[in-house]
């Protein structure tokens, strides 16, 4: 019997270098807003939101944990409800559904884990 021994290169260096290039076209993004540059390149003012902002780092999130858990998918959904309402300008009033449908999410979230978790046990 032969020992092998695996080595797993959990380095980081590729995740880190992705969070560099979203770092930098971030800050490059701001700056041609600030400097104004930005309507004169007919760039759309919502591309640099907080809300799409929280959407891109969300779904990195979910990229790098190839989607599992639930952190990643409230970050979206945050981001996302932001966006609507304050981007696309809904006409009607999308804040007193936030409350019970968060509610109603969160329900069914805990319902499909215990049922899983019975099918496991």
């Amino acid at each position: 019997m032969a020992n092998t021994v695996t080595v797993s290169n959990k380095s980081g260096k590729g995740s880190s270098s992705v969070g560099g290039v979203f770092l930098a076209i971030l800050g490059v993004g701001l700056l041609l807003h600030i400097l104004h540059v930005d309507a004169h390149l007919g760039i759309p003012h919502w591309i640099h939101s907080w809300q799409l902002i929280l959407m891109v780092i969300g779904l990195l999130v979910g990229m790098r944990r190839n989607f599992r858990g639930t952190g990643w998918a409230i970050m979206m959904g945050i981001g996302a409800f932001f966006f609507i309402k304050d981007i696309l300008h809904v006409s009607f009033y999308m804040d007193r559904f936030f409350g019970p449908v968060g509610l109603i999410i969160l329900g069914v979230v805990l319902i499909s884990r215990r049922a899983t978790a019975r099918k496991r046990g």
